[in-house]
């Protein structure tokens, strides 16, 4: 590289200049993806992926509609119950290191009776209460 001089070298930009260093179109490009997400295959996966999700609900919503009112509302009345307790036991992560021994044995099996205890009598009713048009008559 003897004799090389770059012709820009020293020279100050001008006020109102801008530097444009965006790479442009590369000459080894020709038309290839630049990233994952612009190929064929993941618009193809990504559909596929799309397909079954909307199959698996439809089975879903097939198989709770072919349910008695009695077991759509175990169902709900155990989802209700699950997601309580998740919920007290999450909370309780939150403050559970702070807490001395003794409170930390008995606030697990605590939170989680109260948990239940408020999904079975408050929380269920009121989500069955809500979901009363979308159920079985029978």
């Amino acid at each position: 590289m003897a004799g090389f001089k770059n012709k820009n070298a020293g020279k100050v930009a001008k006020p109102g200049d801008t530097f444009d260093a965006s790479p442009g179109p590369s000459p080894d490009d020709q038309g290839r993806p630049r990233n994952l997400q612009e190929t064929k295959g993941w618009g193809k996966a990504q559909n596929k992926l799309a397909q079954f999700w909307q199959s698996y609900l439809n089975i879903l919503a097939k198989s709770f509609a072919n349910m008695s009112r009695e077991d759509q509302e175990n169902m709900i009345s155990r989802f209700c119950q699950v997601f309580a307790i998740g919920i007290g036991v999450v909370a309780l992560q939150c403050f559970y290191s702070v807490l001395i021994l003794p409170l930390r044995v008995i606030s697990f099996p605590l939170v989680v009776a109260i948990a239940w205890i408020a999904a079975a009598k408050f929380i269920a009713p009121a989500v069955i209460d809500r979901l009363t048009p979308y159920l079985n008559k029978q």
